[in-house]
């Protein structure tokens, strides 16, 4: 029973067909996974917060950011961890500033703060900001690398305290 060259094409074409949909299909279940991984890291809520503070704590919006930036530079430890929190905050909320914090040169001081083992909560901080720039575009996960986080946040890996280990562990995720 040998089949005719129309018939032998359009079984071909079937074939293909269902190939390319189960290959779309594929792609966008990779897509939702990504979304649902980067919506976790994204999240506000933050696990280390007092149920308190969340509640009081206002999100800072994008007009805050030079306010913040100079309170990074603060000699008061509370102070800067702090103005850390906010921008995780503001680099944690639907649609982020990202590029205009890049900009401010605000990465190179995170990667600053995850040397800073006096203060273990800063480090967490540093590294969940980090993480979300990095969720960012290309350009925005670049410039984490460029600033030299990565070495560091592998080094914190090893961290004694486990909230900043389990944030070292997150941010290459993001890259």
């Amino acid at each position: 029973c040998t089949m005719s060259r129309v018939e032998r094409h359009k079984s071909q074409n079937s074939v293909e067909a269902a190939r390319n949909s189960r290959m779309r299909n594929q792609v966008e279940l990779r897509r939702q996974q990504t979304a649902e991984r980067l919506k976790k890291v994204r999240d506000i809520a933050g696990d280390n917060q007092e149920p308190a503070q969340a509640a009081t704590s206002a999100v800072p919006d994008r007009s805050a950011i030079p306010t913040l930036l100079g309170k990074l530079s603060s000699q008061a430890p509370e102070e800067v961890l702090q103005a850390t929190k906010d921008f995780r905050r503001l680099l944690s909320q639907p649609h982020p500033p990202i590029q205009e914090v890049v900009e401010t040169g605000a990465v190179h001081t995170f990667v600053q703060f995850l040397h800073r083992n006096d203060m273990p909560q800063l480090q967490f901080e540093a590294a969940w900001a980090l993480t979300n720039v990095a969720s960012g575009t290309q350009e925005n996960t670049k410039s984490v690398v460029d600033a030299h986080a990565v070495p560091v946040l592998v080094q914190l890996m090893t961290s004694p305290h486990d909230n900043v280990r389990e944030q070292a562990v997150w941010a290459p995720r993001a890259l």
